[in-house]
């Protein structure tokens, strides 16, 4: 609650209003300034095709507003997703499954957080709505880019994955260490 107060206060009621309808299937968003924004696209859809989601691109709609922060006006931008393109066609976000709505949610997500140095990733019931090879994956692809890929400076990525799940598939050692659990 009061982180969505602090973002009312930021993005505005009529923003608020359209992130968080239940029936917008982009509740998760991209906060972007204006760096990197490519590197944000390209690791979103990279992501995913990795977990089955096989898109030649994503088209996005922009949610603007101006907002007074410390006596600044300020303009505030949000991209969310609103259609996915496909080889041969194109699918608004609304239209499609529930699993698929829920898997760009998390894509979306873990394309921010895997651009950073380091993120705490907190996850909620993972699984919900999606079958246990994806949400395995999903693990893993966190698992996989921890320490990997260091930066110009060489500082090695930090990644951690706090989550929630009723899936004792998830907790098998296959998929997560002893120490992990």
């Amino acid at each position: 609650t009061d982180i969505n107060g602090e973002l009312k206060s930021v993005i505005g009621e009529e923003l608020m209003k359209e992130i968080s309808s239940s029936d917008n299937p982009a509740r998760n968003i991209f906060f972007f300034d204006n760096s990197n924004v490519q590197s944000k696209r390209t690791m979103f859809q990279e992501i995913l095709t990795h977990l089955g989601i096989e898109v030649e691109g994503v088209e996005y709609k922009t949610l603007e507003n101006e907002r007074e922060i410390d006596g600044e006006k300020c303009q505030v931008k949000i991209l969310v997703p609103d259609k996915l393109i496909y080889k041969d066609y194109e699918v608004s976000l609304k239209d499609e499954s529930s699993g698929t709505k829920r898997l760009v949610k998390l894509a979306h997500s873990l394309s921010l957080g895997l651009l950073m140095k380091r993120c705490l990733f907190v996850i909620d019931e993972l699984d919900a709505g999606l079958h246990d090879v994806l949400a395995s994956e999903i693990i893993n692809l966190i698992s996989d880019r921890n320490g990997n890929n260091p930066t110009l400076s060489g500082e090695r990525p930090v990644f951690q994955l706090i989550f929630t799940t009723h899936n004792t598939v998830l907790l098998k050692e296959e998929v997560l260490r002893r120490d992990q659990i």
